[in-house]
């Protein structure tokens, strides 16, 4: 039985491995400019733009990563600017193009965190249909 209790312990040590939901990572022909060094080479303002999108939402993506999966709000309330911080960006590169932003079980785990942080200060009667733009971006994304 001790053993299991390492095993269990070694397992909770494990680097988290993000899953990106279905249709997500994808790569794009724009890609393939990045990838072969040639994105100089177009002036079509598509692929500067989902390149920038998709720069913002890695930015965002490894933010999240320092934040704590938790959802408890002892633990989130230390790390409340960063889940805003890294949510906004993200948000950010999918109104931008929504092809440079990848939903993954991460994400879905930081708008939850988002939206837990933004409802601590509001009072549960005032809670129904309290929602900040971001917040429905985020929802419409999901």
């Amino acid at each position: 039985m001790a053993n299991e209790v390492v095993d269990v312990s070694q397992e909770e040590q494990k680097e988290y491995e993000d899953r990106f939901l279905e249709g997500g990572e994808r790569l794009m022909v724009y890609d393939l400019l990045e990838m072969q060094g040639r994105r100089d080479q177009t002036t079509d303002p598509d692929v500067q733009q989902y390149l920038e999108a998709k720069r913002l939402y890695k930015q965002g993506y490894e933010k999240c990563f320092k934040i704590p999966k938790s959802l408890e709000e002892d633990e989130l309330v230390p790390h409340a600017e960063e889940i805003k911080d890294a949510a906004e960006t993200m948000v950010s590169a999918w109104l931008m193009d929504d092809r440079g932003a990848s939903m993954s079980e991460r994400v879905l785990i930081l708008g939850q965190q988002y939206e837990k942080i933004l409802l601590k200060d509001i009072p549960e009667s005032e809670r129904e249909g309290f929602f900040v733009r971001e917040s429905l971006l985020f929802s419409a994304w999901i």
